[in-house]
C-alpha cells in the first residue's frame, strides 16, 4: 500500500545554483552602434570626429534616477533605426534625407554639439558581420548639413 504523505526532500546549498540565471545570454549583447560627429564652418572646414552620446560613469543613484542614460539609449536606438532604414532596399538617398528618423537624428546631434558651428556631419559605426572579432566598421556617413 502506497503512502499518501508526500516524501520529504532535503534542500542543499548546491540546489540554489539552479535558481541563478545563466549570464551567457548577455555575452552577445553590447553597443549596437557608435555615433561620431564633426562640425565646422565654411572658412575652417570640418574638424575631427568626436564621439556622440558617450556613456557616463555609473553612480549609485543611477539605479533610481538616470535621465541622461535614458536619453542616450533613445538617441542610439534612433541611430540604429536610421541605419536599418538606410540599409533597406526601399530607401533611396533622397527619401532617406527626408525620412523622420534622419531628421530626428540630425536634430539630436545639432542639440548635442550646439556651439558656433555652422555645418554638421555624422557617421555611424556598427558591426556589419556576425563575427564579433571584426569589431565596428563604418556603416553610414551623412552628407554635410548646415545647422
Amino acid at each position: 500500500m502506497k503512502s499518501l504523505v508526500a516524501p520529504r526532500y532535503r534542500i542543499r546549498g548546491s540546489d540554489f545554483k539552479a535558481l541563478l540565471p545563466s549570464w551567457l545570454f548577455f555575452d552577445d549583447l553590447g553597443a549596437g552602434c557608435h555615433v561620431f560627429w564633426r562640425s565646422g564652418d565654411e572658412t575652417r572646414g570640418l574638424g575631427e570626429w568626436q564621439t556622440a552620446f558617450a556613456p557616463e560613469p555609473r553612480r549609485v543613484w543611477h539605479l533610481l534616477h538616470n535621465p541622461s542614460s535614458n536619453f542616450r539609449l533613445f538617441a542610439l536606438s534612433s541611430f540604429e533605426r536610421l541605419l536599418e532604414e538606410s540599409q533597406s532596399h526601399l530607401a533611396s538617398p533622397s527619401s532617406l534625407l527626408e525620412s523622420e528618423n534622419y531628421q530626428i537624428c540630425l536634430r539630436l546631434l545639432a542639440n548635442h554639439c550646439a556651439g558656433n558651428a555652422r555645418c554638421l556631419q555624422f557617421r555611424i559605426l556598427a558591426r556589419l558581420a556576425d563575427d564579433p572579432s571584426r569589431g565596428f566598421e563604418e556603416a553610414f556617413v551623412s552628407s554635410v548639413h548646415e545647422i
